[in-house]
């Protein structure tokens, strides 16, 4: 079995920004059709295609979504009535 020997007595020190997950943030995408009532707001979300995606289709079904890529959130609000139309 291999080793790895570590030599030196320095902590670590710092942070690392941890990027959202995408197989995370698409279910909650949908899950927020639930939400009748109120904003709901989520945060460190990815900037990626399927996200976009996502939103257009939350937005199809009538639901206010906001996402803000500078600070990687997006609002969304799902008051209204979902809409039923076909394309």
């Amino acid at each position: 079995m291999e080793k790895i020997i570590v030599h030196g007595g320095n902590r670590l020190q710092g942070s690392v920004h941890i990027e959202g997950a995408k197989n995370a943030v698409l279910p909650i995408l949908a899950a927020s059709i639930l939400a009748e009532r109120d904003e709901m707001v989520l945060t460190n979300v990815p900037i990626l295609s399927d996200v976009y995606t996502m939103n257009n289709v939350l937005k199809f079904l009538n639901l206010d979504v906001d996402f803000d890529e500078a600070r990687n959130t997006v609002r969304l609000n799902a008051a209204k009535k979902l809409s039923t139309s076909t394309v």
